[in-house]
């Protein structure tokens, strides 16, 4: 099929083979201008049509044929002025994914140490920020509009959380002196658990609220960036 259409979250979706929409176009045309140029003969038929009292509108033939050139001229208008440079678009973020796109998994054990154990580790961090700062870079910006858009609101939505993170987790435990790859966690002195020597109800309901906070904003990043990746693999680049 030359054109296939998809709704999702309330948009339409297309993808297209630009030489069948354009061999679409060039029928219409080609038949168009066969109705309104037609054989030599076929303004004498029609008069010898109706001097023998058979009624034939030779108008409505030039009418369907002008009709019919303009679906094609439409056609071929919109694949030269819209799909052609949608397509240039696509094709080059393709490019520019496949050469610096992360792998697609590396935010996840990020986000999963978040939730699961509030904690994460510097290694974890260093790919995370990668991933949502690497095509806001102007050599790898994006062309094609929804393309923009996703990765806009991904980077958004986890720079959000990067800060959150930053102003709420600490160095956990303090003892990691000559490490490789740092350990941090959410609001030790708030943790009974991990720094709080002694029950404290207050502290247990501030790190509710942080708690709160962090599983929201994680949630909203991950939403995010699966709709991003969706996103990659309809146009081709996953």
């Amino acid at each position: 099929m030359s054109l296939q259409i998809s709704h999702e979250n309330g948009r339409f979706h297309f993808s297209y083979k630009p030489h069948l929409v354009a061999a679409v176009g060039k029928v219409f045309l080609f038949a168009g201008l066969g109705g309104l140029l037609g054989p030599w003969w076929q303004p004498i038929l029609f008069i010898a049509l109706n001097k023998a009292n058979f009624q034939v509108d030779e108008a409505a033939n030039y009418l369907i044929g002008g009709i019919l050139i303009l679906i094609g001229l439409a056609i071929l208008t919109l694949k030269y002025f819209v799909l052609d440079p949608l397509s240039r678009k696509i094709e080059s973020d393709r490019a520019t994914l496949a050469a610096q796109l992360p792998d697609p998994a590396s935010p996840e054990p990020y986000l999963g140490n978040l939730l699961d154990d509030h904690s994460y580790w510097s290694s974890q961090d260093t790919a995370f920020h990668h991933a949502y700062t690497i095509f806001r870079q102007s050599q790898f910006a994006f062309q094609h509009k929804k393309t923009i858009e996703l990765y806009n609101d991904f980077s958004k939505q986890a720079q959000g959380l990067h800060a959150f993170v930053g102003a709420n987790f600490f160095i956990y435990p303090g003892s990691q002196y000559n490490a490789s790859d740092y350990r941090y966690a959410m609001a030790p002195h708030l943790n009974l658990d991990r720094d709080m020597t002694v029950y404290d109800p207050t502290k247990v309901q501030q790190y509710e609220v942080l708690k709160a906070e962090l599983h929201k904003r994680v949630g909203e990043v991950r939403v995010s960036y699966h709709a991003f990746l969706d996103h990659l693999r309809k146009i081709g680049a996953l």
